[in-house]
């Protein structure tokens, strides 16, 4: 368990150049002359493989990364934001492949990048590029046993890794025999990593994670049963001016899914009759199948629902059966403060759901009797105002529970008018991260507001507001997941975030 823990703490540290980078990719193709260099990983290996184009690549990784990281980790998140990561942005184009060592008990990184000739002239007679000390102040080489072959050391914290040049390539390992398998890759076809992009072949950057059966061999350890296919992953990407997308594909997940999920798991197309706040923050739907209560976290969470709601288990899980959006907008209001609303909508639910809005009103909370007003349209529940606005609300065709107020709930707009739905999905999550800095903005305004009636003391509204300002900065985000193989994520930033 250590060495495979170990392991994938390098590939998160490796996959964290998705994190740092992935916006600003640019568009050119990458070819196959820089994994050509990359060495032959034995089936059953876990490994991470990344091929990008350079040169825009950004360089800092979250602040927290580091500190949040364990002392073995935390080495080579220093490696890849003091060495990796500005490399590869001052490269034309980069490779990295991340490998549990198949001798010893360590984890192997490789990278692959190319230069122009100057820069791999100078490295080769132990120069450190002009290019280079930009981004890399701190860097020296130092000679490491064959001639050509180099120590490249950028800071204490981080490895050194061994470097050597061929042709217009900078070759990089943890261990100087990483380089005698990178020469051999190149020399021989037969020892190279196979790499075979199939999904988006002809975008810029792409990523394959293999657990090599890592997680099914923990899961068999814990009890669970889930067969010893490995989980394989593959990511493409591509990136426009203000906008990219990132397409996935999983396999070797049957076995972590029952089969009574998996075999009633389908698309949904979506409906009008679906509704959405104005403004909306965020948004989740998700086609819950037939059989979803016989997931172990469900079932045995589902009953406790149920008692919390004052109804039957039978007539929660009936109801929530079947496609549901849960949205965060328009407004609520409690006490004094208005804040965004949020609302759980089920389409076509039909006698189930008029009773299960009924049988939650019927209950005494707090040992309060309370007495819905009726809502256009719905024949069962309605809305309270006071002192929460809250809303539970059925008829054939649809059900609603949740807080928001009555304008709220007259103010809104089609689902399909919001958010950009493919014709059919089995789930998606929409965030609009300026609007929800809004959001914030106005909780900590109503919090300054209540700090200066004594109802509150304000001692998070600094929090509130930093921590707005960054979500402005992240635009807007789109995941499709088409079924539960494939997926799709979008986003669009705002043109500061670009600078």
């Amino acid at each position: 368990m250590r060495k495979n823990l170990c392991f994938w703490l390098t590939v998160i540290v490796a996959a964290s150049v998705i994190a740092g980078g992935f916006l600003f990719f640019g568009r050119k193709p990458v070819t196959e002359t820089v994994t050509e260099a990359l060495p032959l990983v034995s089936e059953g290996v876990p490994h991470a493989l990344l091929t990008v184009q350079g040169n825009r690549i950004k360089t800092r990784l979250p602040e927290t990364l580091a500190e949040e990281a364990s002392p073995r980790a935390r080495p080579y998140v220093h490696l890849m934001e003091g060495m990796i990561l500005p490399l590869a942005g001052l490269s034309e184009e980069a490779a990295l492949l991340a490998t549990w060592a198949e001798q010893g008990n360590r984890a192997d990184l490789y990278g692959v990048f190319r230069f122009s000739r100057e820069n791999v002239s100078m490295l080769s007679s132990g120069k450190i590029p002009d290019e280079w000390k930009e981004v890399l102040p701190e860097a020296s080489v130092e000679r490491a046993g064959k001639k050509g072959r180099y120590r490249l050391v950028t800071a204490a914290d981080a490895p050194a890794m061994y470097l050597e040049t061929v042709d217009r390539l900078v070759l990089l390992s943890l261990y100087e025999s990483g380089l005698e398998r990178m020469r051999e890759a190149l020399k021989n076809p037969e020892m190279r990593a196979k790499v075979f992009w199939t999904l988006e072949t002809d975008w810029p950057g792409h990523m394959y994670l293999h657990d090599g059966g890592s997680l099914a061999a923990s899961a068999a350890m814990q009890g669970h049963d889930v067969g010893n296919d490995p989980v394989k992953i593959e990511m493409a990407w591509r990136q426009k001016t203000g906008e990219g997308l990132l397409a996935w594909t999983v396999s070797g997940l049957e076995g972590w899914i029952p089969d009574t999920i998996r075999n009633n798991l389908s698309g949904y197309g979506w409906s009008e009759k679906l509704f959405v706040p104005d403004p909306l923050i965020a948004a989740t739907g998700f086609n819950l199948p037939r059989g979803f209560s016989t997931a172990r976290e469900i079932s045995a969470e589902l009953p406790e629902a149920a008692e919390a709601l004052g109804v039957r288990t039978e007539l929660l899980e009936k109801v929530l059966e079947g496609p549901l959006i849960v949205t965060i907008g328009g407004q609520s209001r409690f006490l004094m403060m208005n804040l965004p609303g949020f609302l759980v909508e089920m389409p076509d639910r039909g006698a189930p759901g008029m009773e299960l809005v009924e049988r939650i009103w019927d209950r005494n909370w707090m040992r309060l009797s309370l007495t819905p007003k009726p809502l256009e349209g719905f024949k069962a529940g309605g809305s309270l105002s006071v002192p929460l606005t809250v809303v539970g609300a059925a008829s054939e065709d649809l059900a609603v529970l949740g807080a928001m107020d009555e304008s709220g709930l007259k103010k809104r707009v089609p689902l399909r008018e919001a958010v950009d739905l493919p014709e059919s999905a089995l789930g998606w999550v929409y965030v609009d991260f300026p609007k929800a800095a809004d959001a914030m903005e106005n909780i900590a305004r109503a919090g300054s507001l209540a700090q200066r009636v004594g109802l509150s003391g304000g001692d998070d509204l600094e929090n509130i507001a930093t921590a707005a300002e960054e979500l402005r900065r992240l635009g807007k985000l789109m995941i499709v997941i088409e079924d539960y193989k494939n997926g799709r994520i979008s986003w669009e930033q705002p043109p500061q975030a670009e600078e």
